[in-house]
């Protein structure tokens, strides 16, 4: 069976360091039993590393709703186990900060059944902050809980921390009232799952912590990623405490976990100060680098095969580096965009001035003649070509001359926004596709079957949302809408029968029909176009057979080539607007034409840094009152933040 690390036809993500593997619930406990071999001192560091990691993305998150008040309060639900601890410690990583801020804490399970590290972290925890912490029960609640939350006061931040990832149907009567009481608490500006939201796991329960946000921590869980568990993950993120990073200095033993063989040498932080947020700001007070807690190696074993994968910032650490000296604007490619029509102007313009942000050294767009002078004078740094207009304002057949006598300078395409569905268009990106040897990036009206029988053999990146993957898998998804990680497809041609979950498991996951949300504080989520996505293995399947990287826009935008599926957790509903996917395939379009070789790679780093920018805009001006273009000013900081 072939490692997950290592793969001839995919040389860029054998860097760990750019993706971590997506593991099921079992596989992630075999992980955290290799590492840590139940060494406490061990465990302890992780669940410190992991507390802070939760602190800080929380307050990264609460700035899109204004930011953590100086005088805040936050509730925290401890549970018994390791989750509680990590509970427990993100509380105590935000009091540390906020010297004002007041917590109050309820034990599920009661006090006295907390396991020795969530012992320990509660008693850090009153250390800290003896007269800011409250215990609203030291005692198992009973099932009238509610009161003891004292539902008149006001959180900032409700810290769910009462299961982990071993949690195992069903859901007790007093932890489900527990659950039910604080989703209907109407004071919770935002809700913080620890790992997973309480309730949910390999089968969920019928009562579940319904989360704003849920930070995973260490490793994503499959369950994350299920339909029926949406709506109480809500957004996700992936707090990444170096459980995949590679060995590091001093290790004497390499069977052993990295966090206890390594030696600190001058300037190395041990584990517990790697994690100390005592340091002076707001997020950014928190640590911003995984401790180094395991081994390369040791995840081989526990995953040999990992199909689904979680994109982390590092995918765009080179783009934050130096540049060659002796370069010139040929060094950095030069990228066709074709598109753009009297019915949608911006959009071309949108994808165009994208690309000019990518770091391209040249951008040429080829649209409607009576377009280009406006264009230029929004952007003249981008080579304008006026093209010949069909009857309805799309791009003519007439005008193909146009790119043949400049074919030979492109490095990449980027076609399809703007475009129109007016035939006499669609007729010509087929006529573009023969003729380009360079790869090329589609979007929007041009995904379409057609076009891509056009280009077999060819780099081809599509971008659809969920709409237009339909278009591009025509009859060969059997059952669409359906589980987001769980739907079947029908048999292809040359192909085998897939199906089953993000796992490469050869049975169809059946998945439990999601709670009744009957909560009052938080709404259930709208059900975006994109819900019922197809899941992972879907996706492969018609990256596979259309032999095409896929970019399937959604919540949680994912990527494949036929083999792996990258999740990209940034970004968040500041994208949900038009626009947004014009900037996306400039922006992709961009970093293709510079790394003609790695279509795959291009387009994973556009889609982590498009949603980064757009976590970026989200927390300087909210969610709301924006437009989509003001994300682009957002790209440098996402590349300089992560230099730093």
């Amino acid at each position: 069976m072939p490692s997950a690390f290592v793969d001839g036809n995919n040389p860029s993500f054998m860097n760990s360091a750019w993706a971590d593997p997506i593991l099921n619930c079992a596989e992630a406990k075999a992980l955290e039993a290799r590492l840590f071999g139940g060494d406490e001192e061990q465990e302890w560091a992780a669940m410190q590393c992991a507390g802070a990691a939760v602190a800080r993305a929380a307050l990264d998150d609460i700035e899109e709703i204004g930011g953590f008040p100086d005088s805040g309060r936050i509730l925290v639900l401890a549970g018994k186990g390791h989750n509680g601890g990590d509970a427990l410690l993100a509380a105590k990583a935000i009091l540390d900060r906020f010297p004002a801020t007041h917590a109050d804490v309820l034990f599920i399970s009661g006090e006295r059944a907390l396991r020795p590290l969530a012992v320990r972290a509660w008693r850090e925890l009153l250390q800290a902050a003896p007269q800011r912490v409250w215990p609203l029960a030291r005692i198992r609640p009973t099932v009238g809980a509610q009161p003891c939350l004292r539902p008149s006061v006001a959180y900032d931040i409700c810290l769910d921390g009462v299961f982990g990832f071993q949690f195992h149907a069903p859901v007790d009567a007093v932890t489900a009232a527990v659950l039910q009481a604080v989703n209907a608490h109407r004071h919770i500006r935002l809700r913080a799952a620890v790992d997973l939201p309480s309730g949910v796991g390999e089968q969920s329960g019928d009562t579940t912590f319904r989360a704003d946000f849920t930070y995973a921590t260490g490793s994503v869980k499959t369950p994350l990623l299920e339909e029926r568990n949406r709506d109480a993950a809500g957004r996700l993120r992936y707090c990444d405490l170096g459980f995949f990073a590679g060995p590091v200095a001093g290790v004497a033993d390499p069977g052993l976990p990295a966090i206890a063989s390594a030696k600190a040498g001058p300037g190395s932080p041990s584990p517990a100060t790697a994690c100390d947020p005592s340091v002076p700001s707001r997020a950014s007070a928190l640590p911003t680098e995984p401790a180094h807690l395991g081994f390369f190696g040791q995840v081989e074993r526990v995953v040999p095969n990992a199909l689904d994968w979680v994109l982390k910032p590092s995918v765009l650490a080179p783009l934050a580096g130096l540049r060659a000296p002796l370069s010139d604007k040929r060094t950095f490619g030069h990228l066709f965009v074709v598109g753009g029509s009297r019915s949608y102007p911006g959009a071309v313009l949108m994808c165009a001035r994208a690309a000019l942000r990518s770091g391209a050294g040249l951008v040429t767009a080829f649209v409607p003649q009576s377009l280009v002078a406006a264009y230029a004078a929004a952007a003249p740094e981008a080579i304008w070509v006026g093209w010949p207009e069909a009857p309805q304002g799309g791009l003519a057949l007439e005008g193909l001359h146009l790119l043949r006598a400049r074919l030979e300078r492109a490095t990449a395409f980027v076609i399809g926004s703007g475009l129109g569905s007016e035939g006499e268009s669609l007729a010509l990106v087929g006529e573009i596709m023969k003729l380009a040897d360079v790869p090329i990036a589609l979007d929007a009206d041009a995904l379409h079957p057609s076009v891509l029988a056009a280009v077999r053999g060819k780099r081809v990146i599509c971008l659809p949302h969920a709409g237009e993957f339909r278009r591009l898998a025509g009859g060969r998804i059997a059952d669409l809408p359906g589980g987001h990680c769980g739907m079947g497809i029908l048999p292809m041609s040359g192909a085998p029968e897939i199906t089953g979950g993000t796992r490469h498991s050869p049975k169809a996951s059946s998945f439990a029909k999601a709670a009744e949300d009957t909560t009052a504080g938080r709404p259930p989520a709208p059900r975006p176009e994109s819900a019922g996505e197809p899941g992972s293995d879907v996706l492969r399947a018609v990256a596979r057979e259309t032999n095409a990287v896929i970019v399937l826009k959604g919540p949680v935008t994912r990527i494949s080539d036929g083999e792996r599926v990258y999740h990209s957790f940034f970004g968040g509903p500041v994208l949900a607007r038009g626009g947004s996917g014009d900037l996306l395939a400039g922006l992709v379009g961009g970093l293709l034409a510079q790394a003609p070789g790695d279509p795959l790679l291009a387009a994973c780093r556009g889609v982590a840094w498009h949603g980064m920018a757009a976590d970026l805009l989200a927390r300087d001006r909210g969610q709301v009152a924006v437009q989509v273009t003001q994300l682009l000013d957002y790209l440098p900081a996402a590349l300089r933040k992560l230099a730093r």
